[in-house]
Formats: structure tokens, C-alpha cells, sequence
């Protein structure tokens, strides 16, 4: 069961993922490690770009995508060896032992009962099949010059999304829960998000975080979290950041790596 989605699905959010996915998608795909014919479950598949990107790497793979978003579901790529379909990922419309790889990435925080998921990705994996998360713990961001603003209003995103029924913060709680499940040869992994002031991926990065808290600007305010102008000031101080020359910005995802 999804909780209440933090991000929405408008026409901004779709463009933010995007961004996020040409700066974190080559990473993740070396991290799963393909041998490049495999049948491959995206759990959360958002608008299909890093199955996309798989296959056009890898163009002997199968891939389908589960997304429960209609909006996102219907900008996802239309390709021989792409498949994407409608649905809830603690119900996954899969017989057992029908995948090589399970994947997900941004998914769990969303969920109510992330423990469901990672069972359902268990019980459609094939014997021997390999599972990869890759998941937020949000509160690890690092930056200098501090920007003391947005963290405020950051570390009351988390509450927010705590409050909606998900977890701003699960990256580094994945062991536990993998621990409630039959999964084996279990491996944590970080992978660092380090953006600097002339890097061709810093401004994308401070503007992911921009637009986070700018589409959950309602919710934050109708929810008693924030009042308007802590937001605006947040954004303000950010967009100052952008601008110096000795900023830089430090983070890490969590992930992990198991077998069935």
C-alpha cells in the first residue's frame, strides 16, 4: 500500500525526476552488474527513463516496469523489449520465479509497509536472482557554506513525509528490514553525491532540491510544518549557494544488494 505521494505527478515533478535521472542513472546501472540478457522487474518505474536507458545499453535485456501512476505511466517509452504496466508494489501481477533481477530506487520511502515489497520482489525473483535498492535517508545532505535555512525546512520535509506514511529516511534502516525477509547474501553499499561549484552537475543537483520543497510547498504549509516565507527563504539561501564559488554539497544513497 502507497502512502500519500510527497511529490505529486504535475508537469514540474516529471521534469525534476528527469533531471534526476540523467544524473544518478549510469551510476545505478553499473551497480547492477548486467551480463546484459537478463529479464529485469523495475518496482516503481516512474516514467520508464532508467529502463530506457538499461536497454539502450544492454539491448538484449527484458525489462518491466510496474508504476501505479497512470500520469507517469503514460510518458514511459514505447520499445520491443519494454513493458510497463499498472499496479501496487505489495501486489506485484507476476507469477513466482519470473525474474533474473529485481529492482527499485526512490520507492520504499513511499510506502506504507515497505517489508510488504521487498517480499513481493522475493517471491517473483527467480532462485538465484539478484534484488538492488537504492533508497533516500534525505537528513545526510552536507553543505558548505552551511545553508542553515533549507536544512529547517528539509529536516521538516522528512516530518512531513513521516506524517503522509513514508520514510524520508529509510536508506539507512535497509538492513533491518532485509532482515525480516528469507533474502541471503546481503551486501550494503553507499554511493556519494558530491556536487561543487563549477561541476557540470551542480546547478541540476541544488535545483532538484529547489523544486523538492517547491512541490511540497502546499502540503508543508496546509500541514503546519512551515509558513510561506521559511520556505521562500530556504530557496532563497539555496539559490544563493548556486551562485558562490566556494560552494560544494555532499551526499550518499543507500544501497543494497541481496540474492533469493
Amino acid at each position: 500500500m502507497e502512502a500519500e505521494y510527497i511529490h505529486g505527478t504535475n508537469n514540474e515533478e516529471q521534469r525534476r525526476l528527469s533531471m534526476l535521472n540523467e544524473i544518478t542513472n549510469d551510476s545505478f546501472i553499473r551497480f547492477l552488474e548486467l551480463e546484459g540478457e537478463e529479464t529485469i522487474l523495475d518496482i516503481g518505474s516512474g516514467m520508464g527513463n532508467l529502463a530506457n536507458n538499461i536497454v539502450e545499453k544492454y539491448p538484449k535485456t527484458h525489462i518491466t516496469g510496474i508504476e501505479l501512476s497512470c500520469e507517469q505511466l503514460k510518458k514511459s517509452p514505447k520499445k520491443c523489449n519494454l513493458s510497463f504496466v499498472q499496479g501496487d508494489a505489495s501486489q506485484l501481477p507476476f507469477e513466482n520465479n519470473s525474474f533474473d533481477i529485481v529492482y527499485t530506487r526512490y520507492l520504499l520511502e513511499h510506502v506504507k509497509f515497505p517489508l510488504t515489497v521487498l517480499n513481493e520482489a522475493y517471491r517473483v525473483l527467480k532462485n538465484g536472482g539478484q534484488l538492488y535498492i537504492q533508497e533516500n535517508n534525505i537528513l545526510c545532505m552536507q553543505f558548505y557554506p552551511e545553508c542553515q535555512l533549507f536544512m529547517t525546512v528539509w529536516e521538516k520535509f522528512a516530518n512531513l513525509q513521516k506524517s503522509l506514511g513514508g520514510d524520508a529516511c529509510i536508506g539507512k534502516k535497509l538492513f533491518s528490514f532485509i532482515n525480516d525477509t528469507p533474502f541471503k547474501d546481503v551486501q550494503l553499499f553507499i554511493e556519494p553525491e558530491v556536487h561543487f561549484y563549477g561541476k557540470e552537475t551542480f546547478y541540476y543537483w541544488i535545483e532538484n532540491l529547489i523544486e523538492n520543497i517547491q512541490g511540497a510547498k502546499k502540503l508543508l504549509i496546509t500541514n503546519n510544518f512551515c509558513e510561506e516565507e521559511e520556505i521562500q527563504n530556504a530557496i532563497k539561501e539555496l539559490i544563493s549557494f548556486r551562485n558562490n564559488k566556494c560552494a560544494a554539497t555532499y551526499f550518499y544513497w543507500n544501497r543494497l544488494k541481496a540474492r533469493k
